[in-house]
Formats: C-alpha cells, structure tokens, sequence
C-alpha cells in the first residue's frame, strides 16, 4: 500500500504478474486469515488508521514499513490518515472491506477479469477515444488493456479521495460537483 496526497493506492501482489492489480482508496481483506500489508508513502509522513482493525502504522517517505492485520468480523470500516499531510488531509479515506474468504476470492477474480466490451454507441465512442488517446498511458480501468501507473485507476468506486462516488453526476466539468 502506498500512501500519496491525497490517497491511498493499494496493490494485489500475486505470483502470477498478470494477477496483479491495483485499487484506489480501498483495501479488501479476507476475515480470518493474516494479511501483511507492506506500507510506502511517497511524498510526506503519513499514517495509516484503521480504528476498527488493531494497528496504526506511520509511513515515512523512503522508507517501507508493515502491519501484520488478522480482521475478526466482516464488514465495511473506514480507515484514515491519521498524520497532517497537507492541506487535503481530511478527505485521505480509505474504504476496508473485510469479507467471507470466498467473497474475497469472488471480488479478486472480478478484478482480474476482462471487462466486457461496450455495449452501446456511446459506450463505444468513449472507449475508443480514452483508448486512442493519452489517458489510458497514466490510468488503469480493470480488465482492459488501459495499464497506466501515473494516474488513479478509473474503475475504483469513488473519486476526490473518497468524497464522492464515481457516478456521472459527480464528474462535471472542473471543480463543480453536481450531486446524483
């Protein structure tokens, strides 16, 4: 997990490189089953808070630290930085979702599936130009070819650090934010 201002991108390690995927503000887990999460930050001290899950783990820029998680109960907990990393710091929320080890293997597979192909014109259009365009170089959507590593991968649940749930009323034009 690598902690940036202002959000947290979190990588699925697999022994299969093509298992290997990426999310944005959320971490999955299975309950019951140890996980060792390997923390980076790469800019400013950050501090990974889940009150919900025992441990609290500072992230200092070029340095790797861990936490060792056992999640007990499943459910959904928020997760905070809990350090002042700038001006954004209060919307750096990360969604853990703790879940069945089946749930959590079903959620994996998802993730790591093609995603199927677009289904109307409009749907169409706009693959083909994301795809045709600079965007897919920086941003990832899950299941298709676009593997950017700059940018935050577009297929996550919300957008602004976790503010506002990634639906079309909320990606207006600039800085304005339409509700639904």
């Amino acid at each position: 997990m690598t902690a940036q201002q202002f959000w947290w991108e979190v990588e699925y390690e697999d022994a299969t490189p093509s298992n290997i995927f990426r999310t944005a503000n959320v971490l999955h887990l299975p309950v019951g089953q140890p996980v060792q999460i390997t923390l980076m930050s790469d800019d400013v001290i950050h501090s990974l808070w889940i009150p919900n899950l025992p441990g609290n783990q500072d992230l200092i820029s070029g340095r790797t630290g861990d936490l060792e998680l056992r999640p007990t109960r499943t459910g959904r907990f928020r997760a905070q930085c809990a350090e002042f990393c700038g001006l954004q710091h209060a919307h750096m929320a990360l969604d853990v979702i703790v879940e069945s080890p089946a749930d959590f293997a079903a959620w994996r597979a998802r993730s790591i599936a093609t995603a199927p192909p677009p289904r109307t014109a409009l749907q169409r259009a706009g693959y083909a130009y994301f795809m045709t365009h600079q965007c897919a170089a920086c941003h990832t959507i899950s299941g298709t070819p676009a593997r950017g590593t700059i940018g935050l991968d577009l297929s996550r649940n919300s957008i602004a650090a976790g503010s506002y749930p990634n639906l079309r009323g909320y990606l207006g034009a600039g800085s304005r934010i339409r509700s639904g």
